[in-house]
């Protein structure tokens, strides 16, 4: 017997059409976020590696600071879409 299996992230059933341009709003948005949260690391691995490599970073402190960059990352990406999208599905 033949399953279907589509190879998308996304299935929208035909009732739920009509919402087609607010999931491509999100689309938009989403890259928003990607783009912010981009610029957000570059700036602040730029800052880290400045203070690294003039010598005024311990590696102490460099072992705290590195994962606490990947932390704030997911939680301005968190925020920016929690913020967005509080009252999308209803």
């Amino acid at each position: 017997m033949f399953r279907f299996t589509p190879s998308s992230d996304a299935i929208l059933d035909a009732k739920q059409l009509i919402k087609l341009p607010n999931y491509l709003k999100a689309v938009s948005y989403s890259k928003t976020v990607l783009r912010s949260c981009l610029s957000f690391s570059i700036f602040y691995n730029t800052i880290g590696l400045s203070f690294a490599t003039s010598g005024t970073l311990t590696p102490f402190v460099a072992a705290i600071l590195m994962p606490t960059s990947s932390i704030s990352v997911v939680l301005l990406s968190t925020l920016m879409v929690q913020l967005k999208y509080r009252n999308f599905g209803k």
